[in-house]
Order: C-alpha cells, then sequence, then structure tokens
C-alpha cells in the first residue's frame, strides 16, 4: 500500500469517527433537551403547587377578616335593633295615649306639633 493510500484510509476512518461522534452528539442533544423538558415540567409544577399554597393562604386569610367584619357589623346591628326595639316598647304608651286623645277630640294637632317641634 503506498502512502497517499495510507493516508487516503486514515482520512476515511477519521470521517467515519468524525460521523459516528456527529451521531452521538446529536442522540446527546436529543436526550438532554428531553431530560430538559421533562425538568421544566416537574419545575413548573412545583411553581403552581406553591402559588396554589400562596393563593390559598390569602384566600384563608381574606375569609378570617371578612368573617370578622362580619361578626362585627352583625353586633352593632343587633345593637341598633335593641335600640329601636327598646325606643318603640317605649314610645308605643304615648302614642297610643295620643291616638286615644285625638280620636276623642282632647288634643290639638296644632300645638301638639308645636310642641313636638321645640323638644
Amino acid at each position: 500500500m503506498s502512502s497517499v493510500e495510507q493516508i487516503i484510509d486514515a482520512l476515511s476512518s477519521l470521517e467515519t469517527d468524525l460521523d459516528n461522534l456527529n451521531s452521538r452528539v446529536n442522540d446527546m442533544k436529543k436526550r438532554i433537551i428531553a431530560y430538559s423538558i421533562s425538568e421544566i415540567e416537574k419545575q413548573k409544577q412545583k411553581v403552581i403547587a406553591i402559588a396554589n399554597e400562596d393563593a390559598k393562604a390569602i384566600i384563608d386569610t381574606a375569609r378570617k377578616e371578612a368573617e370578622n367584619e362580619s361578626a362585627v357589623i352583625m353586633a352593632e346591628t343587633e345593637k341598633i335593633t335593641a335600640t329601636t326595639k327598646r325606643n318603640i316598647a317605649n314610645s308605643l304608651p304615648h302614642a297610643v295615649d295620643f291616638v286615644v286623645k285625638t280620636i276623642s277630640g282632647q288634643t290639638d294637632l296644632t300645638n301638639t306639633s308645636r310642641n313636638r317641634s321645640t323638644s
């Protein structure tokens, strides 16, 4: 075999080795891409889980605040209702007496309305 043939054989062998290396590099790229996609999906799921936990905590806090505010409003409403009922109960005998006197003609409506506006 001549030296030219030896060089051609060596170059051919190098070319085959390069082709094999290129093929292996391409396979490695595909595996790395697949692995990256898999890891990205795992991290995405972790982020979603953390975001859901945070959102749940925010919602729970808002719910507790709303319930507390609702309890305060209910307490105030109950106080106002109790005061209104007391006022109605206290003024009912006077209202009945006024109606009876007015119907029986014992009260002058013009004086009564003036008395109420001055008191």
